[in-house]
């Protein structure tokens, strides 16, 4: 499949890289399958998810451990059933994130996380409940703050 997309021109996706969300993300459910693009630096643990029904729609993703080493998530069973896994362990865990202009202040949403099964090719967004989990928790932490914590 091809895709003209606003951000990365005209994308081709092979079928096997298509990841299916059947209840679309909040606020987009009319954005039912996305690709996820590394740009060639998977090792950076950011993401593009690019929606293939708008090629103006695309978010990006970290995984949350990245900066939140103590994030736990306790997904129930009926969404890890809706991704096709039966534990946490086949799944990947994602944060949506915010990046303002000066993106040293993005922030992830930690409170409706993105479950993907890769292998299933299937994703969806929960909403954890959890109160200490933030809809805006910051994904660099400042320079003075990195040091008064050591």
């Amino acid at each position: 499949m091809e895709l003209q997309t606003s951000r990365f021109g005209t994308l081709t996706v092979p079928d096997e890289k298509v990841l299916g969300f059947p209840d679309g993300l909040y606020g987009f459910e009319e954005s039912r399958q996305f690709v996820l693009v590394d740009l060639g630096r998977p090792d950076s643990g950011f993401f593009w998810l690019q929606s293939l029904e708008d090629g103006d729609l695309a978010f990006v993703l970290v995984n949350p451990l990245l900066f939140a080493p103590d994030y736990e998530l306790d997904a129930i069973e009926e969404d890890l059933a809706a991704v096709g896994a039966s534990t946490l362990d086949h799944a990947v865990v994602m944060a949506l994130v915010s990046v303002p202009e000066d993106f040293r202040l993005a922030t992830a949403n930690l409170q409706a996380p993105l479950l993907i099964n890769s292998d299933r090719r299937l994703g969806r967004q929960i909403i954890t409940g959890n109160p200490s989990h933030s809809l805006k928790s910051p994904v660099f932490v400042a320079p003075q703050t990195a040091a008064a914590t050591r």
